[in-house]
């Protein structure tokens, strides 16, 4: 009787074991036919686990208006990066025009004129300095006064280009000493530049010797 009931009790957990069996692989084949996986039909179970042998998969690349859009965001990125860099080195080369429109415009602001006042006032200052600059640089022919005129442009615009460059450098370069090599060189062609632009501005307004019939 005894036996009998054993032998009872084992095949009931047998069934029981195989029922949960085939419980998992219906449930793994309905994933398989849920995401769609071509040729998953071999499938092979050990015990607990389950290994499901797909062929055929292919890798889908990617689509060609998202590989597009890509390439688009990176040149419009370097665009914009070469556009900043431009901005920085003329508002550096301008740095006296550029300090003495900021002053003006905040003045203004603070004086009740509002952001669009602001901003005109501003403008119209920055462009003032720069005009009265070169009429002064063409008008003036002493040597001393022109020469004082441009270093009144040039030295403000090597100090900022100076700190601009420095700025940049500290995010890509690691040593201080290149920061400062660095730095230095951006200084001199900012320098140079402001410089080179009222030196063209004196031999345009140059005009012929004194004397000249």
């Amino acid at each position: 009787m005894s036996a009998a009931f054993h032998m009872t009790v084992t095949k009931n957990r047998d069934l029981r074991a195989a029922t949960r069996q085939l419980g998992r692989i219906a449930t793994r084949r309905s994933h398989l036919h849920r995401y769609r996986i071509p040729n998953a039909r071999r499938i092979c179970d050990f015990d607990v686990h389950a290994v499901e042998v797909v062929e055929g998969v292919t890798v889908r690349p990617v689509s060609r208006e998202r590989a597009t859009m890509i390439i688009i965001g990176i040149i419009l990125g370097f665009v914009g990066l070469g556009f900043l860099c431009w901005l920085l080195f003329a508002l550096a080369v301008h740095a006296l025009p550029t300090f003495v429109g900021l002053s003006a415009g905040f003045a203004a602001y603070s004086s009740g004129s509002g952001e669009i006042g602001a901003v005109l006032v501003g403008v119209i200052a920055a462009s003032a300095t720069f005009v009265a600059a070169h009429i002064a640089v063409a008008a003036f022919r002493s040597p001393l006064v022109r020469t004082a005129i441009v270093m009144l442009f040039a030295v403000p615009a090597a100090v900022a280009g100076y700190h601009a460059v420095l700025g940049l450098a500290r995010f890509a370069v690691p040593a201080e000493l290149w920061q400062q090599t660095f730095a230095l060189i951006g200084a001199l062609v900012v320098g140079g530049t402001a410089w080179m632009h009222l030196a063209l501005s004196i031999r345009r307004g140059s005009g012929p010797p004194d004397g000249a019939g």
